[in-house]
């Protein structure tokens, strides 16, 4: 298991945003937790999934209204694309926005 506790650093909420891309590689199950601290924060939080870390596409599903200081977490399993990352679309209110992420390791065994 790799964990990735400063996934997303603290930033502001108050604009759209998009993390940084995560590395799932070959494996097939992650985990991304976010946290949302501040006052009447409002927007869209999704996944977004790529095949070659420059085009993005939404993953279904995963779309969550936010409407307050909150946490939110996917747990994503049978995955098909390499990497993937947070979109966040803003709508209104102050606040950060902040996470991390957890990517379970794929451990092949090969008969010998």
């Amino acid at each position: 298991m790799r964990e990735f506790p400063g996934f997303i650093p603290s930033a502001s909420a108050a604009t759209d945003f998009q993390s940084v891309s995560l590395s799932v590689g070959d494996n097939v199950n992650f985990w991304i937790g976010i946290l949302f601290t501040g006052s009447d924060v409002v927007g869209t939080l999704k996944l977004q999934g790529s095949d070659n870390n420059s085009d993005w596409w939404d993953i279904s599903g995963s779309s969550q209204a936010v409407t307050a200081s909150t946490r939110h977490a996917w747990s994503v399993s049978d995955v098909h694309y390499p990497y993937v990352r947070v979109d966040w679309d803003y709508t209104s209110g102050t606040g950060n926005i902040s996470g991390r992420a957890i990517i379970n390791q794929q451990i092949l065994l090969r008969g010998g």
